[in-house]
C-alpha cells in the first residue's frame, strides 16, 4: 500500500527542513507553495486575476507581525 504524507505547519516552523530532511531518504516531496508560485508569476494566466483581486491589500499593507504558531504536523493518506 502506498502512503501520501501530508505536511502543514505555520510561519518559519520548519517545513522546509523536513522536507529536505525526506528528500535526503530519497522521499518524492512535492512542493505546493513552488508550484502556486510558478502559477502567478507574470505572463501565466491566473497574475492578472490575483492582482485584480489582492494588488490593493498588498499595497495598503505597511507591516505584518509573523510569529510561528506551531510546529510542523504531519497527516498519512492511504493510497488505494
Amino acid at each position: 500500500m502506498m502512503l501520501r504524507l501530508g505536511l502543514t505547519g505555520g510561519i518559519a516552523t520548519g517545513k522546509s527542513a523536513v522536507a529536505a530532511m525526506l528528500r535526503e531518504l530519497r522521499f518524492d516531496v512535492l512542493d505546493a507553495d513552488s508550484l502556486a508560485r510558478q502559477f502567478i508569476e507574470p505572463g501565466q494566466p491566473a497574475y492578472d486575476e490575483v492582482l485584480r483581486e489582492f494588488a490593493r491589500q498588498f499595497l495598503m499593507q505597511t507591516s505584518a507581525s509573523i510569529a510561528p504558531t506551531s510546529p510542523p504536523s504531519f497527516s498519512l493518506i492511504p493510497q488505494s
